[in-house]
């Protein structure tokens, strides 16, 4: 017994003492390999290897035990940093976000599979590793942390200008920016995409989509803009001058949204140029609306898909305009009115009712119309 015991306390010693033997090796090589790499580089990688892990763990599944930490071996970050250093400047990556160029390496690169090899734990997704090193390495190559006065917002991880005032409670997603000396509300949410452009003021628990576009406007409190809304971007004005060239009209004011209004996917609304843009209390818009400069929207008014309303129009409050359509420029259009869809306004409508056709008449004059042409037709 007592030599048994004897051989086992041996084993294990040299157990141990191969252990740390091990370690001080691959220490060392460690070390060997990240000389000639900038301490930026490393503490990039170190970073990356944090927000993965805080990532999986905040996914994690009930009951699994939770990730301490990765081994990303020395050569994933040379690839990582020539990969992101080439697509970013074939994408010109600093001038819109990282979007495009990310889904292309996701869906036509094996970059992926090659950093999931070099990981080891076969549960994380691919994508999630991927997405979080990338947006490290678009901030390192940009310096945006550092030289352009842009921080990294500790609710969500996107992008905010050092002069811009945000609520404590706001929360902005991994790839969103907010510029120079923007207002963001308390609860406010902006998501992944969106961008905040300068000066632009956001009220309380307003929620913008992905991809959002704000530029020289003003939003209200409890406001949902859905993806791809764009606001406050110049309105289509031009003349020719005596010279016969195209002059563009000056497009200097701004587009105000107010409180309770909700926009539709891929809407847009134009800055105005003499008046400002307003888009009145508990407004709601459909998908796919265009709403030129200097237009007035009332209060309660609805707006289906495929709306166009040209410059300078005034519609009162509770308007309801069907799907597709047409407002000319310069007309105004009564409270209480409701038109038919694919009606086009050619004038003023300045008595409460339901209109329709081209032009749009009074609803049982139209109807008339109709029918008339029904009988001649036959």
């Amino acid at each position: 017994m007592i030599a048994i015991s004897v051989s086992i306390s041996a084993s294990v010693v040299f157990l141990l003492i191969g252990s740390v033997i091990y370690y001080q090796r691959r220490r060392k090589r460690t070390t060997e390999e990240e000389k000639g790499r900038s301490s930026q580089e490393v503490q990039l990688l170190d970073l990356a290897q944090v927000r993965i892990v805080n990532d999986f763990n905040a996914e994690n599944f009930e009951g699994e035990r939770p990730v301490k930490s990765l081994d990303f071996p020395s050569v994933q970050l040379d690839l990582i940093l020539e990969a992101t250093k080439q697509f970013s400047e074939e994408n010109k990556l600093g001038e819109g976000g990282f979007g495009p160029v990310y889904k292309d390496l996701i869906c036509n690169s094996d970059l992926p599979i090659q950093l999931m090899a070099k990981v080891n734990h076969s549960r994380l997704s691919p994508c999630l590793i991927f997405r979080r090193i990338y947006v490290e390495c678009w901030l390192y190559y940009y310096g945006l942390e550092n030289h352009q006065g842009f921080q990294k917002w500790h609710n969500g991880g996107g992008l905010f200008h050092k002069s811009a005032c945000i609520a404590a409670t706001a929360v902005i997603e991994i790839g969103a920016v907010v510029h120079p000396e923007a207002v963001i509300g308390a609860n406010s949410h902006i998501c992944s995409g969106t961008i905040v452009g300068p000066s632009v003021t956001i009220g309380q628990s307003t929620k913008l989509g992905y991809n959002v576009a704000l530029s020289n406007c003003a939003l209200g409190d409890f406001c949902v803009i859905h993806n791809g809304v764009c606001i406050g971007q110049d309105g289509f004005g031009f003349f020719v001058d005596e010279h016969g060239d195209m002059v563009k009209k000056p497009q200097i004011l701004k587009a105000m949204i107010g409180h309770h209004v909700e926009i539709g996917a891929n809407t847009c609304i134009d800055r105005g140029s003499w008046r400002d843009t307003t888009i009145g209390d508990h407004a709601k818009i459909d998908n796919l609306v265009q709403i030129g400069h200097n237009v007035i929207v009332g209060k309660y008014s609805i707006v289906c898909g495929q709306v166009g309303v040209a410059g300078s129009v005034t519609i009162g409050d509770y308007v309801t305009l069907g799907g597709r359509v047409a407002v000319r420029d310069h007309v105004s259009i009564a409270s209480k009115v409701r038109l038919a869809a694919n009606s086009c306004v050619t004038k003023d409508i300045n008595v409460p009712g339901d209109y329709g056709g081209f032009p749009a008449v009074p609803i049982r004059e139209w109807r008339r119309q109709v029918a008339t042409l029904r009988r001649t037709l036959k």
